[in-house]
């Protein structure tokens, strides 16, 4: 591996900052991050036998950490557009009372949002309680793409859904049925 890619190992690797913390912290510059759940959040996600100091999810944000991370996975109306809130969503969905509805007319059915302002800050809450950032600032030479892919291959995250050939069925599972609850785009 390279020394980029050991870097940006070793500084995802740490437990991360509290979701308020990480917001008034973050950077804006471009890198990768890595999302982490407490021990009760794991267990409330189904991941109570994943080892508590790894990584549920790797990004990248190409242009902005904290637009990427703090503004759109942690902010109470991006469920439709962010992946870490859908798959947390399609896991808690029993537990928070968690509807879903289509994202957009022209949008596929992958793409759904929860169905109104209460449920979103109801996730958005147990986001902020339950998991925490972390990130790495990427030097500018990096390819960060690249970086990303080999970490997720190597870690398997369990809510990475692309990039990673071993994916955690569970979890395609509840978000296609959340998908079917949402329905027709048309």
């Amino acid at each position: 591996m390279t020394s980029a890619v050991d870097a940006a190992m070793a500084a995802l690797r740490q437990p991360g900052r509290a979701i308020p913390d990480a917001m008034a912290n973050t950077p804006d510059v471009p890198g990768l991050y890595s999302v982490h759940a407490c021990p009760e959040g794991l267990a409330q996600l189904g991941l109570a036998s994943h080892q508590p100091s790894a990584p549920i999810y790797v990004g990248l944000a190409t242009k902005s950490l904290r637009k990427r991370d703090t503004r759109q996975h942690f902010a109470s109306t991006a469920t439709g557009g962010s992946t870490v809130r859908r798959s947390c969503a399609a896991l808690l969905a029993d537990d928070l009372h968690l509807t879903p509805v289509p994202r957009g007319a022209r949008s596929p059915r992958s793409k759904w949002r929860l169905a109104d302002k209460a449920q979103e800050a109801c996730l958005t809450e147990w986001m902020r309680a339950h998991l925490t950032l972390t990130i790495w600032p990427s030097p500018a030479d990096v390819n960060l793409e690249a970086t990303e892919t080999l970490i997720i291959r190597v870690w398997h995250p369990p809510m990475n859904l692309s990039k990673d050939p071993v994916k955690w069925v569970h979890l395609q599972q509840r978000r296609e049925a959340m998908a079917s609850l949402a329905g027709p785009t048309c």
